[in-house]
């Protein structure tokens, strides 16, 4: 297909609009002119990241293609993923970029949280190097769904349940997901319309991984038995984002409450009694931010949380020590004393 007989094509496809309507929004509208809002866009050669790359070159956005190499498949595979991403570039004329992550493998349990945050610093890396400002993501609606079935059968609270986010800092560039509102059939429309011949990541049907079990066995199901249900859930994300803001403004508060020590933070235990206990786990998350740099608090679990704010609640006096993470907390008759701990 011709370049401009198909961009026309592009600009006629609603999903392809929506998608290039959602990136205006996260790159700050018509407030930021030209190659600040350069896009560095992740491409993986599959349905998802393609119909990106596409919907965006259809309205002249300027940008680059980034692939990230890495060893959790065969080189051959990998290297295939990677040439059908630059081929993509070429028929785009837009420039391509790449870099290459090796070791997955023999790092720890969670093989795939040490593939993303590896892919992530590589991005990061390549768009400061081409003057990207936006790294955009192909993550879409159907993405959002599993990801809110997950953290659900995992325990999360609101802020897991806010799912991805559309717009997320990460180091000094920001991270984008324009392709939120649209769904993984429609992504694969986008790439059919332009003629595109995408490339299948054999991974996404392994189902011994949980997202691949949930999409391959549990979805389908639901898709049968409650039509529709993925947009929901993607509205429902929205929501409990907003919430998990509000719960950040009233830890926010609860922080301003307290003084510091030689340590850590102090309050005064009656100014914290009255805290509900999603605001109080919500400022022991941001005590670990500010006081341990985020770490460790995600390996509390829930019931420890539970008994600490049991412990700020009720009329006991005797002084009381808890972990949380990489948090100390000390619970006497008058106050709360919240700070790294050893080890």
């Amino acid at each position: 297909m011709h370049h401009r007989n198909m961009r026309t094509t592009l600009r006629g496809f609603t999903a392809a609009r929506r998608v290039v309507l959602a990136w205006r929004l996260l790159t700050g509208c018509d407030r930021i002119k030209g190659f600040g809002r350069s896009t560095l866009v992740a491409c993986s050669g599959g349905a998802d990241s393609c119909a990106l790359a596409l919907a965006l070159w259809s309205a002249r956005v300027p940008m680059a293609l980034a692939h990230i190499v890495h060893d959790m498949r065969p080189r051959e595979q990998a290297m295939a993923d990677r040439d059908a991403a630059c081929a993509l570039a070429s028929l785009l004329h837009t420039p391509f970029v790449e870099a290459e992550v090796a070791g997955l493998q023999s790092g720890g349990r969670n093989i795939e949280a040490a593939a993303r945050q590896a892919r992530y610093r590589e991005l990061a890396g390549l768009a400061r190097a081409h003057g990207c400002e936006f790294i955009a993501t192909a993550h879409h609606a159907d993405d959002q769904a599993e990801t809110l079935l997950l953290r659900l059968l995992r325990g999360s609270g609101v802020r897991g349940l806010a799912g991805i986010r559309a717009s997320v800092a990460y180091a000094d560039r920001t991270i984008i997901r324009p392709m939120l509102g649209i769904t993984r059939a429609q992504s694969e429309q986008i790439c059919g319309v332009a003629g595109w011949n995408f490339v299948i990541d054999s991974t996404n049907a392994d189902a011994a991984r949980a997202r691949g079990w949930l999409r391959h066995e549990i979805t389908p199901r639901l898709d049968a038995r409650f039509p529709g249900w993925s947009g929901r859930a993607a509205s429902m994300a929205e929501d409990m984002a907003i919430a998990a803001s509000l719960l950040g403004e009233r830890a926010d508060a609860l922080w301003r409450l307290s003084s510091e020590t030689t340590a850590g933070r102090s309050w005064s235990r009656a100014e914290l009694r009255g805290a509900d206990r999603l605001a109080l786990s919500d400022l022991f998350r941001l005590c670990a931010k500010r006081l341990v740099g985020g770490r460790g608090l995600d390996r509390a679990p829930r019931r420890e949380q539970t008994c600490v704010i049991a412990a700020i609640q009720d009329d006991a006096t005797h002084p009381r020590t808890f972990r949380l993470g990489r948090l100390r907390v000390a619970v006497t008759a008058k106050l709360v004393e919240i700070e790294p701990a050893e080890g």
